[in-house]
């Protein structure tokens, strides 16, 4: 079956949501909860695994996006025109001496 299949099985098991961790309201049965629990050892995985992860994803796009755009120059240009608003000329000049 292909809903059987084991790499289904480890995709769901690192980035699957649907925890089913009981909740407690002290700290011993909290770890005896959490000792008792597959979900929780599959939550830490996601937290030390899938959670970087989805860092390295964000930040490579954000690069793409930004060299693609030439996002930094257009944010120099705008920081640069607030500048000579707010500052006048003088801010300009006195960065070039």
């Amino acid at each position: 079956m292909l809903s059987q299949a084991p790499y289904l099985t480890a995709f769901r098991y690192y980035f699957g949501g649907e925890f089913s961790i009981p909740h407690t309201h002290d700290l011993k049965s909290s770890w005896i909860a959490i000792a008792s629990s597959p979900d929780a050892l599959r939550g830490l995985a996601q937290f030390t695994f899938t959670a970087p992860f989805y860092g390295g994803v964000a930040y490579s796009i954000a690069t793409w996006v930004g060299m693609r755009t030439n996002l930094v120059w257009k944010i120099s240009e705008a920081l640069k025109d607030w500048e000579d608003r707010r500052f006048g000329n003088s801010a300009v000049e006195n960065s070039e001496k």
